[in-house]
């Protein structure tokens, strides 16, 4: 059963383009409601962490990539033949509190944004992380919101916020 407390929601696309609502909680369950039905996910599917904070998803050529952050890290539902299960991307943080995906200016690819529950921003870039550097880590704490805003300035920019109502641009 999916815990109500502290619930964040992403629409999503399935594979035969159907529509689809994913709910994290942050008691580490995520549930897909899809033509009709629930699912959970839980630690038997991969979802190996004790909280889910945060969801995001990306509309694919087959259907959506779903990233979840919590305290065991950042994951990826990946979709095969054989089914559906969540992986633990590479050498992601623990106390992983926020998630946002941000296209490359080719817009082929993405990287993969993370805010931490200690202050710390990283980016997955597919291969390695990679710490952003912030002046929100060393006094404000969590980092609350990651926001990719396409077209901003002619390009593109991230924005994290933290505790405390403090708001930089990282990109």
């Amino acid at each position: 059963a999916l815990n109500a407390l502290a619930l964040m929601l992403a629409q999503a696309k399935a594979v035969d383009g159907s529509p689809e609502l994913w709910v994290a909680s942050a008691r580490g369950h995520v549930a897909r409601f899809h033509r009709g039905a629930w699912r959970v996910f839980s630690a038997a599917d991969g979802l190996t962490t004790g909280s889910a904070e945060h969801l995001v998803s990306v509309r694919g050529d087959s259907g959506s990539t779903v990233y979840v952050a919590g305290r065991g890290g950042v994951f990826v539902l990946r979709r095969t033949a054989d089914g559906e299960r969540f992986e633990r991307l590479p050498g992601a943080p623990d106390n992983a509190y926020r998630v946002e995906v941000v296209p490359t200016t080719d817009a082929r690819s993405h990287s993969v944004w993370v805010g931490t529950t200690d202050g710390r921003v990283l980016q997955w870039d597919g291969a390695s992380w990679h710490t952003i550097s912030t002046r929100l880590s060393d006094t404000h704490g969590t980092i609350t919101m990651l926001h990719h805003l396409a077209g901003h300035g002619g390009g593109s920019a991230v924005y994290a916020a933290a505790r405390g109502a403090y708001l930089v641009r990282l990109s």
